[in-house]
């Protein structure tokens, strides 16, 4: 090879722009053939005027060494770069990408492939051969000819550019693909760099998730479809109960009856409560929750719930036992309707797994709090029933998960409530923990920050004593239960209010008391009770003290039915239902204090007819009622017809349009769900001037039973003024009559 050749294939080379430093730094084996070169030279010169024959032969030798060593050092130089270039050429070949050199600047106008490797051969179907020196569109769909100028001019500014394309292989078929373009300078020359891959799996796995997502926004979508059309059709009946209890609530009943309708109402409300909860575990699961704080007598809660479990434990012979701690503050500030949602569940998951003993319930001020937060107020529900085995505790707060399969098939249940009472726990500041072992009964104790607050204006504690009407302390009280649990929380509650309790366990042990020390203000007997039930012992004890000196009170867990027939309870000054309420009890002491002292016993719940509150004499309003339920429409104008109100009432939406027309109305209540035109159209047309001018303006009040995460903004953006939820509350009509009147919506 001649040294031109040499260097001309030295030249051909691919060599970085920046040599390496053991390429670059003084390399003596360099160093010296330089100087052996120049020796060379020189004694080439000298050969020429060189006469004598040794020292020719001299100078040749060293010409000879000088080009051996040049030789040596080219050798060198281009076996390094040589075993750079197979380097390089391993890394372009083998890569998992595909890689191609480019040249943006083809005389034709093109973008060129001047090379590629073998990745890039293999995913677009063709030879390395092929491809080399072809136009890049002919493997994208989309043509970039026309995009070249930008494109390069964009690669200048930031040298690297990413993105997506679809690649056209050569049998035509297409394939979504990713890649990266850097700018790089060769000599003189600007040449791009390709690297893409293959982005099928990427794509289907993204098309999979999306289709996944659709999917669930869907089935989302139609459970709150689902939800929302049941709870229009169970609210629509429940406002018919729940409206016509409250307009039967205001007339002459007695005692026994106004209780029974009081115990429908509630049991209504709890029914409505729980559709509430069903409505709202969408909220739970998503965290948007939120909470009614207000003052609550939590004394009175926990009555409510009792009293309307009470049947349940009845029906089962296990006392249902009550607790209120007296240093508990009167009120608190909290969410009522959230407590007594996870003491129904806690309560009624008690019964249901007692088989007999007892269920009792608790409240008492909880721990310290860590922090300088509101106090915490702690309520336990401890029952003797089947108990909870300590390695399956956790399970119980797992939705839709109980303690063994074998609870489903016996107990029912869905496993979701002591789920979603532990989260509302949490949300009132508080928890829900058990401590439980199996054969031994459970304790659940239900914590929450409630700060003691001022009860609401014209509230008064259920437990408060009129001393204007009579002093109960030191008064002293027989009390007979053969339960423990029992007689200890009667004690304490007349001890709170100043009696002195005389507790036994066995009828004997009371009768011989009585005979020997008849100093009693007030008798109270248990009526289940072994050997000798509550009804036999009053008429053992009226044989004895025929003077009734003092007045007998019976404490029974069973229905009023079974309890006529067990015997005369004429014997009896009061009976009251266990669980006992505080403010029940109160009256009976006091009513029988009263009847003994030889006064009128005032009645405990006076219930006259009442007058209905004609609101329509200092609110006159003239109400359009636009709705299409016969019991819905004779319950709103019953409603109105107390206060006062005639009200006109349309069976749908065309035909609230068509009186609208014909009259001038102050008010219209607007149903959401009729037939024809429903609640929302007949709004946007009477705002849009199909009724008149005049109810442009006219305040419209949604009346639905769509209580759904929402629906108060449809109203609004329908154009209503303001949104009532069925069952509908006479306090909140209220408000909205006067809020109509004075121009206040």
């Amino acid at each position: 090879m001649q040294l031109p050749d040499c260097l001309g294939a030295i030249h051909k080379v691919r060599l970085p722009s920046e040599m390496p430093p053991h390429l670059t730094r003084p390399n003596p084996k360099v160093v010296l053939c330089a100087i052996v070169i120049i020796v060379a030279l020189a004694a080439v010169l000298v050969v020429r005027h060189a006469t004598d024959a040794v020292t020719v032969v001299l100078i040749g030798l060293l010409a000879i060494t000088a080009l051996m060593a040049c030789s040596w050092w080219l050798r060198s130089i281009t076996s390094m770069a040589l075993r750079r270039d197979f380097r390089t050429a391993a890394v372009w070949d083998q890569s998992p990408l595909g890689l191609v050199l480019l040249d943006p600047f083809d005389s034709a106008g093109v973008i060129r492939i001047l090379d590629c490797n073998e990745r890039t051969a293999q995913l677009h179907g063709y030879s390395r051969e092929e491809l080399i020196g072809q136009d890049l569109d002919l493997l994208e769909v989309t043509p970039w000819k026309h995009l070249r100028q930008a494109w390069f001019a964009n690669l200048q500014r930031h040298r690297v550019a990413t993105g997506e394309s679809v690649h056209r292989r050569k049998d035509g078929s297409t394939f979504p693909t990713e890649y990266f373009t850097c700018l790089v300078t060769v000599g003189d020359q600007q040449l791009v760099i390709g690297m893409d891959h293959d982005a099928t799996a990427r794509k289907t796995a993204e098309a999979a998730l999306v289709t996944a997502k659709e999917e669930a926004e869907a089935a989302d979508r139609a459970k709150s479809d689902f939800l929302a059309v049941m709870s229009h059709e169970i609210r629509t009946p429940m406002n018919g109960i729940i409206g016509f209890t409250n307009l039967l609530e205001e007339t002459s009943l007695n005692h026994e009856q106004r209780d029974w309708l009081n115990t429908i109402r509630q049991s209504g409300e709890t029914l409505l409560t729980l559709i509430n909860d069903i409505l709202d575990f969408s909220k739970i699961e998503s965290g948007k929750l939120d909470l009614d704080l207000r003052p609550t007598a939590i004394d009175k809660t926990i009555e409510e719930v009792t009293g309307l479990l009470w049947s349940k434990a009845s029906e089962k012979q296990i006392e249902l036992l009550c607790w209120i701690d007296p240093n508990l503050p009167p009120w608190v500030l909290t969410d009522a309707t959230r407590v007594r949602q996870v003491l129904l569940n806690l309560v009624g998951n008690a019964i249901k797994f007692t088989s007999t003993g007892e269920v009792e319930v608790r409240a008492e001020p909880g721990p310290p709090p860590a922090d300088d937060g509101p106090p915490c107020l702690r309520i336990q529900v401890r029952d003797t029933g089947m108990g909870v085995p300590t390695d399956r505790i956790n399970r119980l707060f797992k939705p839709f998960s109980q303690a063994d399969t074998s609870t489903t098939r016996q107990f029912g249940g869905t496993g979701l409530g002591l789920a979603i009472s532990r989260r509302l726990a949490e949300l009132l500041g508080g928890s829900v923990e058990l401590t439980s072992t199996s054969d031994q009964g459970s304790v659940f104790s239900f914590t929450i920050r409630a700060p003691a607050c001022d009860a609401p204006q014209g509230a008064q504690d259920p437990a408060y004593i009129d001393e204007a009407q009579i002093d109960l302390r030191d008064k002293v009280a027989l009390i007979v239960d053969d339960n423990e649990t029992n007689l200890r929380i009667m004690a304490n509650l007349l001890q709170r209010w100043g009696l002195h309790p005389l507790r036994f366990a066995k009828p004997a042990d009371a009768l011989k008391r009585l005979n020997t020390k008849g100093e009693v203000d007030i008798v109270l007997l248990d009526m289940m009770m072994p050997g000798m039930n509550g009804i036999q012992l009053a008429e053992q004890i009226r044989r004895n003290h025929p003077a009734r000196e003092f007045p007998i009170i019976l404490l029974s867990s069973i229905g009023d039915t079974e309890l006529r027939k067990a015997g005369d309870l004429s014997v009896f000054e009061s009976i009251i239902q266990k669980p006992i309420r505080m403010s029940q009890m109160l009256d009976v002491l006091l009513n029988a204090m009263i009847a003994r002292s030889g006064g009128r016993a005032p009645s405990a719940h006076p219930f006259p007819t009442q007058r209905a509150e004609q609101l329509a004499e200092t609110f006159p309003l003239h109400i359009l009622v636009a709705e299409d339920n016969v019991v819905n429409q004779k319950l709103i104008k019953q409603v109105l017809h107390r206060l006062g109100y005639t009200p006109e009432v349309a069976a749908h939406g065309r035909a609230a349009l068509q009186a609208a027309s014909e009259q001038k109305f102050d008010l219209i209540l607007m149903d959401c769900q009729m037939p024809q035109v429903d609640g929302y159209e007949a709004t946007r047309r009477i705002r849009g001037g199909q009724a008149g001018e005049h109810h442009r303006s006219v305040p419209i009040v949604a009346l639905t039973a769509s209580a759904m995460v929402g629906d108060r903004e449809r109203c609004i953006a329908a154009g209503m003024n303001d949104y009532l939820t069925k069952p509908i509350k006479a306090e909140e009509l209220k408000s909205i009559l006067k809020s109509a009147h004075r121009g206040e919506m």
